[in-house]
């Protein structure tokens, strides 16, 4: 099992996998457990990993934002999923398209 938002493994990964299980949701179901989840390690003061805690400046105001990296690469992901799951290459695989938080 692998998480693909890390995409640098992807071309090693994708030709050995079985199945693809794509959760295709809509931007506000995304943006919107985002802010839950931070305002909910925000409040709770929640431990991440190492020295690592949220914080709300950098999760809403920087260019490092899990917001705005949402925001800007919904469409593209979308896209090139979309475009991957076609593709002769990967016709192997068994995918599963997941629109719905059902």
């Amino acid at each position: 099992m692998i998480d693909d938002n890390y995409h640098v493994v992807r071309s090693l990964v994708w030709s050995r996998l079985q199945a693809v299980v794509w959760l295709d949701h809509p931007l506000i179901v995304i943006l919107r457990r985002l802010w839950i989840r931070t305002w909910r390690r925000v409040l709770s003061g929640e431990h991440l990993w190492g020295t690592n805690y949220e914080r709300l400046g950098s999760r809403f105001f920087s260019r490092d934002s899990l917001f705005l990296w949402a925001l800007q690469t919904y469409r593209r992901r979308r896209r090139e999923y979309g475009q991957m799951l076609a593709a002769t290459e990967y016709a192997h695989l068994h995918a599963i398209h997941l629109t719905s938080t059902r």
